[in-house]
Formats: C-alpha cells, sequence, structure tokens
C-alpha cells in the first residue's frame, strides 16, 4: 500500500507544483518565448519533485535507523528541565486529587440526573389522562 500512497504524493506533488508554476511563468515570464516558459513549467516541477522526494527518503531512513539502534536520549541530571522524583510524586497526587474530584462531581451528578429521571417516570402515568370507561352497556 505504501507504493500506491507514493505514487499518489508524486502525481499530487507534481500536479500542484506544475500549476504555480504555470501561473508563475504566465504572469512573470511574459517577455521571454513560449518555449522557455514551457520548459520551465514542465522541468522546475519535475526537479522539485525529485528533491522532496530524495530529502524525505533521506530523512525517514535516519529516523528509522535512530528507532532501529535503540538509542534514546537521557538528559543529564544537571539539566535545569529535570523534575526530581518529590516534585513528580507531588504532580501526581495533585493530578490525582483533581481526577478523584472530577470524578466523584461526575458520579454527584448522574445520580442526581437518574433521581430526577425516576420522578419524571413517576409523575408520567400520574398525569396521563386516564382512560374513559364506556358506561353505555
Amino acid at each position: 500500500m505504501s507504493t500506491v500512497w507514493k505514487f499518489i504524493r508524486i502525481i499530487g506533488l507534481y500536479a500542484g507544483s506544475f500549476v504555480l508554476c504555470v501561473l508563475f511563468a504566465a504572469i512573470a515570464m511574459k517577455p521571454l518565448p513560449d518555449e522557455l516558459q514551457v520548459l520551465f513549467a514542465m522541468l522546475l516541477p519535475v526537479a522539485f519533485v525529485c528533491w522532496y522526494e530524495s530529502s524525505r527518503n533521506a530523512r525517514l531512513m535516519t529516523d528509522r535507523a535512530r528507532r532501529s539502534s535503540g538509542f534514546v536520549a537521557i538528559p543529564s541530571p544537571d539539566e535545569p528541565h529535570q523534575i526530581s522524583n518529590k516534585e513528580l510524586a507531588g504532580r501526581f497526587d495533585e493530578d490525582l486529587g483533581r481526577v478523584a474530584a472530577n470524578a466523584s462531581e461526575a458520579v454527584r451528578l448522574m445520580l442526581e440526573e437518574g433521581r430526577r429521571q425516576a420522578k419524571v417516570t413517576e409523575l408520567v402515568p400520574k398525569l396521563a389522562p386516564q382512560p374513559r370507561s364506556s358506561s353505555s352497556q
């Protein structure tokens, strides 16, 4: 499937850059002969797509190599953004407290809503008009 996406990406890049080059050639390159404008509009998108795909492949290869090597950058303890274990535990406790408070509030609101719904369902049969019995018989 990646070959299909690569083909679609290349065609889309070429089409988009071709349109931009044609507009640029029509607007900014009027004094030049038409042949040069056509060469510009046809060859510059090819060069752009080739450059983009080669730089993209190089970037992907370095990313894959970095991931496969298992290299993980570990910051040194001297860096100022390093968080101590006590600070981390304190933040975790604060976050846990906020989550617990939000959860208890949500449970309370759900219970209140359930009670309101129960009251409404109890009142509906009482408020509904009772069917009249036929007294003709």
